[in-house]
């Protein structure tokens, strides 16, 4: 603000600003003499300002390049010229701390992004200026690891119940087999061995009641047996049964998928209709009408040319994407 205000309106505009060019008595071109210690504190309270339109910092606006690129005077220089398309006639800065030519730079009182101003305003927020945001919470140190003989505690407690484990699971086995041998002959035995009642290759059926578990097992793996087997030859033999019934089968099933309806809007879907908040939506909605985010709208064209003849506006060339956005508008 103060360095247009200067430019524009300042009572003392004489010494800090020379008129190089006229037209009739229209000023064509101007010296602007700058301080550059105001140039600089300039840069400094605005370098970390944010758009919130874009989200990037404002500089990548004003300066005509990265902000990263963008410095006190080149951010300056872009402002002041016609190239910009805002600026209604050039304006040549000059920085410099001491007279030139006759000069004093305009060298106003500026604020750092951390001061309030003499209206009362506040300072900038931290998240427009790093210096207001004050030192960083220093985390708290980290508690010291828990060992055991020198070595990470956890991964030696995973090994001594893994160790555990693994000796009680082979034992069990050690001690099972040991078992099994004592009462069952092998398999590999002589024929001669087939009378014993705890042979496996015994010819005597029904030598010892089997448990109830057993006899279970067994009269299920029957039933399934007899089961499967007399599906299967029933499928052999009446293929066209078994095609119609199961597509039948499978229409019926699917048959409320008529009934299905799919919601996409996130209102329906994450708000209940009974909810205040969905109530005071529908009350907005009903006495102001909708209520739209904004959406920001990039147009592209994979054209090169920067400009084309068009006889719609004068005859002369015309950047193409003014066209464009302008046949937009007017659809």
């Amino acid at each position: 603000m103060n360095l247009f205000c200067e430019l524009t309106c300042s009572p003392h505009q004489s010494q800090f600003m020379n008129a190089t060019k006229f037209k009739g008595e229209n000023v064509t071109e101007v010296e602007y003499y700058i301080g550059q210690t105001f140039t600089n504190a300039m840069y400094n309270a605005c370098q970390d300002v944010q758009a919130p339109s874009t989200n990037v910092k404002a500089l990548s606006l004003l300066c005509g390049k990265d902000a990263q690129d963008c410095n006190a005077t080149n951010w300056i220089q872009y402002m002041f010229n016609i190239d910009n398309g805002q600026t209604p006639f050039p304006i040549i800065p000059i920085f410099s701390d001491v007279g030139v030519h006759g000069y004093t730079p305009m060298n106003n009182k500026t604020y750092a992004c951390t001061e309030g101003l003499e209206d009362g305003s506040g300072p900038c927020s931290c998240q427009d200026c790093t210096a207001a945001c004050g030192p960083k919470p220093v985390p708290p140190p980290l508690p010291p690891p828990w060992t055991i003989l020198g070595m990470d505690a956890m991964s030696v407690i995973m090994w001594l119940s893994y160790m555990a484990f693994l000796l009680i699971f082979v034992g069990a086995l050690v001690v099972a087999w040991c078992c099994r041998s004592r009462t069952i002959t092998s398999e590999y035995g002589p024929i001669l061995d087939s009378n014993n009642p705890l042979s496996l290759n015994s010819d005597i059926p029904n030598q010892e009641n089997g448990s109830c578990c057993e006899t279970l097992g067994e009269r299920f793996e029957n039933l399934l047996r007899t089961f499967f087997s007399s599906w299967g030859s029933f499928c052999v033999r009446h293929p066209s049964v078994v095609l119609l019934g199961s597509l039948i089968l499978v229409t019926a099933c699917s048959g409320g998928l008529i009934y299905m309806r799919i919601t996409t809007d996130p209102v329906e879907l994450w708000s209940s209709p009974e909810s205040q908040a969905r109530q005071e939506k529908n009350y907005f909605d009903e006495r102001f009408g909708p209520f739209f985010r904004t959406t920001q709208l990039i147009i592209t064209t994979p054209i090169n040319d920067t400009s084309i003849y068009s006889p719609y506006f004068g005859g002369s060339d015309v950047p193409f994407k003014a066209i464009l956005f302008k046949d937009i508008l007017h659809q």
